[in-house]
């Protein structure tokens, strides 16, 4: 997928009307099936008398903005298009899917690396267009939101509730090799019992089975710090810096 150069990105708001009696919930959502998760609690939060607004990249694939819909938008467009998103998704599905148990481990991990190199580069992009955007930022604090509902896939959700000055909270546990949980979170996750997420491992596990789970649970240390969270380090810095400014 060719690069897109940066730009300022415009924001069209897709208000349905909905009354709502509880705090309003700000929503980051990630592309493709995760959506299916997010809604389910996006509908119990509207049952229960909350008002949802999904910040919605406009490359995203997840949602028909010209549908009816019980949630508010507030769509980001971006230098990305669906057909650029569609094929990156699906060059990932099909390795995950296809490849990843097929190949090699070395060459596996590879893939892996241009993978998260390209979701990087377009998360980032992403994230560019509601950071910089101060327009959309100030409308944004101005809704009072009691709260950012982020799905953890994709970075960048809780820089969001930070620039807002609001909690987050995460849809689900899941990072590689469930780093953030066990290193943010303090998750207990003894490598003899809790598999490794992605290691195709259960919690009943023979010897060499934990043996491969602590090798798991290492490689995939390694693949998060250096090769995804090592630039996002920085980005979060820069950004962090910025505010403090």
């Amino acid at each position: 997928m060719a690069s897109c150069p940066l730009e300022q990105g415009s924001v069209t708001h897709v208000q349905p009307s909905l009354g709502a009696l509880l705090p309003p919930v700000l929503v980051w959502p990630a592309d493709n099936s995760h959506w299916l998760n997010m809604e389910y609690i996006l509908q119990e939060l509207l049952v229960r008398g909350h008002e949802v607004t999904v910040l919605l990249p406009s490359c995203f694939l997840i949602l028909n903005r010209t549908q009816p819909s019980p949630f508010q938008f507030e769509v980001v467009e971006v230098p990305i298009t669906k057909k650029e998103m569609a094929t990156l998704l699906e060059e990932a599905f099909y390795f995950w899917f296809y490849q990843e148990r097929a190949l090699p481990v070395w060459e596996s991990l590879y893939k892996i690396a241009q993978l998260m190199y390209k979701l990087e580069n377009v998360t980032k992009i992403i994230s560019d267009e509601v950071l910089k955007n101060e327009v959309l930022l100030e409308r944004l604090r101005g809704s009072t939101f009691d709260v950012l509902l982020a799905d953890p896939l994709a970075p960048s959700g809780e820089l969001f509730a930070e620039k807002l000055g609001i909690p987050f909270v995460y849809t689900l546990r899941f990072s590689i090799g469930n780093t953030v949980e066990r290193l943010c979170g303090t998750l207990p996750a003894p490598p003899s019992y809790v598999p490794a997420a992605l290691s195709h491992l259960t919690d009943r596990m023979s010897f060499l089975e934990r043996l491969k789970n602590i090798f798991n649970y290492t490689l995939q240390d390694i693949i998060y710090h250096y090769l995804f969270w090592g630039s996002w380090d920085q980005y979060y810095s820069d950004v962090l810096v910025l505010k403090e400014v």
